[in-house]
This record gives structure tokens, C-alpha cells and sequence, in this order.
């Protein structure tokens, strides 16, 4: 095991906050997300696996914790009566059938290894216990640990307004690299974000699309990885925007962030966007028939009619935009369908749903086998259990709903997490390879699941662990101080 640099930089930055101010600890992690291409420690007796900045930044938020005296806190989450008990739960099965079932089905049944088999990438091979199974299991814990701590962060004095900003200043930077990227390949420069290039991946930083438009990977390994970055970046922003926070702030990020997936030429990106757009959609019509939502039904019809006008001005005064705009959409989708890409995807998803029957419903283990789409994998690798408790789960969290009292942020805060889960299952069903999710996916959940905890009803007024009094409806220090501007 050895640490790099980037690991060095969080560990000294991280370090002083923990210290300083440990309420404050939470910017750190969200901050280290942006580095999904950047290696904290490198594990070579792991087949050179490494540790991502961001989940070394765990560790910081743990001791922040212990020095506060609160460190058996996180584990509130996880009570029978919240909706984190089913992610204890699938985690506790995730890591029990990694251990256990490859084991039990060695030799038995076909799977598409993680690693990697040769030049062509992942190939066929036979159900053996391998180290996809440890590393995925301490991604698995990662998250729930993620999901636990970022539940404690932002129920302490000023949490929510902190993890706010930060997802702010978070996209803003997204948005840096982006433009750091392209800056750099157009003038010439080369690569200007190398040094932060540094995971086991395959980089492809010089991937362009018709030869006229570069894609955009910022600071990740490729233009797939962005655009699921960058997306629910943008519907985190949305909803900040549409509930009225910041609306300059986060009306322009969100903006700034669709341009920044649109041009990462991804074709989960557009789809995934596509359907995120559609089911905003669909449920702001239903709402207006349902005379709820007639504002937000408004406010849709004036963005679609600026859109068309935009669109037609750009038709007529730059023609050869049309002409790119075709060139790019047969490439990205219409000849996609035929590629080899989506044949050997076809194929990781055809065997890894027979190692699933063939595991007799229970899967094949957490780490055994890869396949294309969300829900495949969940089969494959954790069965039928697996598979009920995520989705227990993810019900669970969409039918939290902030006290009408609760701070005007905190009501926000749940909405634009919610539309930040959903845009990430909506590219994992499509090309989720693996179990381990973003971890923005388990801050958006702990940011919801902490509401409960945070206002709690029918309860009789008593102070929390937290420093805040935890009677029915009572605000959280400073939850509300974060006006629209």
C-alpha cells in the first residue's frame, strides 16, 4: 500500500478542518468527488486497485465524530424505524454473500469477471472467488458509511446550509475542469488535468466525435463518467432552483451543467438526461391536472418556448450546426445500437442473468460477475434478497417528506436530493456495471434520510446527540438561515 499525493493533500486539508472546525469536515468529502479520477492510495497487492479521494475523506469525517464525542451517532440511521435499516440490511447481505457465495457456486457457473481479460476487454470465465469480491465489499461499506455519516453531518448546526454550498461550489468546479479540458486540447496544450489522472483506469483524454467535437471527461477517466457525474449535479441544482434557493446561483449552474453534459457527448448521458427530462415532465402535467403544480406547469411551458426559440435562431442563422448536430446524433445513438460496445454489453448482461438463475435466485456474490444495466447486477451479484432490499430502500427514501414546519432549505434540500437519486438510477439501469453506486448517490440519501431523525413527530421535546432539540418540528440550528437570494 502506498499513498499518493492527492491522498497526501486531503489528508493535510482534511485533517486541519477535523481539527479546527469539525462541523465543517463535511465539505472535504463532497469536495473529494470531483476526483473520481485520482488515486488516494494505491493497493498493488489488490491487482492495483486504489482508494479514491473521496472515500479517504471517510476516515476524516469518523475522527471528526470521536473528537466530538459522537461517534456511535452515524448508527441512528440504521434503527428499525428509519429507512436506512434496509441499507444495513443489503450491506450486511452484500458482504455475507461476497464471503459465502462464490464459494458455494465455484466452478458451477459462467460469469463476466471485474477484471479485465486481455485486449478485449472483460471475457467469460468460471465462478471462482476473486478480489472483486473484497474490494467491492469495501465499497459497499463505504457507502453505507457514507450514507451514516453525512446523516449526522448535516443535522448539526448549520449542516444542511453547509452541505449546500458545498454542493455548489462542487458543481461550479465540475464545471473548471470542464472547461480546463477543453481549453487545453483546443489550444494545444495537452492534457492541463494529468496530474489528477492518476486511477487504475484507461484514460481516454483525447477521444473526440466526428473529428470536430472533443468530449469532455474533466477530471474522470472518460466522457461516460463525467456526464454520470455532471448530471445529477445539474438535477441536484434544478431543484434547488425550482424551490426557489439561490435562483441566480443555481438557475446558472444548472444551466451551465446541461451545456457541460450535452457536450460531453455521452450516449448515457443524453438518455439518461432524455429520461430525466421526460419523467420532470410527465410529473408536472400530473400534477397541474391534479390543480397542484399549475406554477410549476408555467414555468415549464416558458422554458420550452425559449428553448424553441432558441433552437429555431440557431437553425437559421448557423445551418451547418444542423448538419453537426445529425452527424453527432447518428453517431452517438442511431450507429450505437450496432457497435461492438453494445454487443459485448448485450453479452455481460445475457450471462450474468443466467448466473443469476443458475445461482438458483441468490446471485453469484458482491464483485463476481459484471453486467450493463442496474438492475442486472443487482440479480447476478446479491439475488433476489438484493435486489428487494435496494429497492425497499430506495421506496423508502422517495416517500420521506420534510414536517411542514422544517426550515424552507431543508424542504428543498429533500427535493433536489430526490431529483439528484433519481437522475443516478436512471444511467446505472442503463450501463451500471458494478454494485458500488456514487457516493453523491448515498449523500442524497443520508441528506433525506436525516430529516426523520432531525424532525421527529409526536415526540416530546428532549436535545439530541447533535446539539439540537429534537421535539416535533423543532428547527435545526441554522437550517434556515440560508435566504434566497
Amino acid at each position: 500500500m502506498s499513498i499518493e499525493w492527492m491522498g497526501v493533500v486531503v489528508l493535510a486539508i482534511g485533517l486541519v478542518i477535523a481539527l479546527v472546525r469539525p462541523g465543517a469536515t463535511m465539505w472535504v468529502a463532497v469536495l473529494a468527488t470531483l476526483f473520481g479520477g485520482s488515486a488516494a492510495i494505491s493497493l498493488p497487492a489488490l491487482g492495483g486497485a486504489t482508494v479514491a479521494p473521496a472515500y479517504l475523506s471517510l476516515g476524516l469525517l469518523a475522527m471528526a465524530l470521536f473528537l466530538r464525542g459522537r461517534l456511535t451517532s452515524p448508527t441512528i440511521a440504521l434503527t428499525p424505524d428509519q429507512p436506512g435499516f434496509f441499507l444495513g440490511l443489503l450491506m450486511l447481505w452484500a458482504v455475507a454473500a461476497a464471503m459465502l457465495l462464490p464459494r458455494l457456486f465455484a466452478g458451477d457457473v459462467e460469469v463476466i469477471p471485474l477484471s479485465r481479460g486481455g485486449e478485449g476487454g472483460p471475457a467469460v470465465g468460471i465462478l471462482v472467488p476473486n478480489s472483486g469480491n473484497i474490494t467491492q465489499s469495501v465499497y459497499a461499506l463505504g457507502g453505507l458509511a457514507t450514507f451514516c455519516l453525512t446523516t449526522t453531518f448535516v443535522r448539526m448546526a448549520r449542516g444542511y446550509e453547509r452541505f449546500a454550498r458545498a454542493m455548489l461550489v462542487l458543481a461550479g468546479l465540475n464545471l473548471v475542469a470542464a472547461a480546463v479540458d477543453q481549453v487545453g486540447y483546443y489550444a494545444g496544450l495537452g492534457n492541463l488535468l494529468e496530474p489528477f489522472h492518476t486511477a487504475g483506469y484507461n484514460f481516454m483524454t483525447e477521444s473526440t466525435v466526428g473529428g470536430f467535437i472533443k468530449r469532455i471527461n474533466g477530471t474522470f477517466s472518460e466522457a461516460s463518467a463525467f456526464a454520470g457525474f455532471t448530471l445529477p449535479l445539474f438535477a441536484f441544482c434544478y431543484g434547488l432552483y425550482r424551490r426557489g434557493i439561490r435562483p441566480r446561483a443555481t438557475g446558472a449552474l444548472a444551466a451551465l451543467s446541461l451545456v457541460a453534459v450535452l457536450l460531453a457527448t455521452s450516449t448515457a448521458g443524453y438518455v439518461g438526461l432524455g429520461m430525466y427530462i421526460a419523467l420532470i415532465a410527465l410529473r408536472t402535467v400530473w400534477q397541474a391536472v391534479a390543480g397542484a403544480g399549475r406554477r410549476d406547469l408555467a414555468h415549464a411551458l416558458r422554458m420550452s418556448a425559449v428553448g424553441l426559440v432558441v433552437v429555431a435562431v440557431v437553425v437559421v442563422l448557423v445551418p451547418v450546426v444542423v448538419e453537426q448536430a445529425r452527424l453527432l446524433f447518428e453517431s452517438m445513438i442511431v450507429n450505437k445500437v450496432d457497435s461492438d460496445s453494445a454487443d459485448e454489453r448485450g453479452m455481460w448482461n445475457a450471462v450474468s442473468f443466467d448466473a443469476f438463475l443458475g445461482s438458483w435466485g441468490l446471485g453469484t456474490g458482491l464483485g463476481s460477475t459484471r453486467a450493463s444495466s442496474y438492475p442486472i447486477v443487482l440479480l447476478s451479484n446479491l439475488g433476489v434478497p438484493g435486489a428487494f432490499l435496494f429497492l425497499a430502500f430506495v421506496v423508502a427514501v422517495f416517500r420521506v417528506h420534510p414536517p411542514p414546519a422544517a426550515p424552507r432549505l431543508v424542504h428543498a434540500l429533500v427535493a433536489a436530493s430526490k431529483h439528484g437519486i433519481l437522475s443516478v438510477l436512471l444511467i446505472a439501469v442503463m450501463v451500471g456495471t458494478v454494485f458500488d453506486l456514487p457516493m453523491l448517490f448515498y449523500m442524497f440519501c443520508g441528506v433525506i434520510c436525516s430529516v426523520p431523525i432531525a424532525f421527529p413527530r409526536r415526540r416530546p421535546l428532549r436535545r439530541g446527540l447533535d446539539g439540537y432539540d429534537s421535539a416535533e418540528h423543532a428547527p435545526v440550528a441554522g437550517a434556515g438561515s440560508w435566504h434566497a437570494a
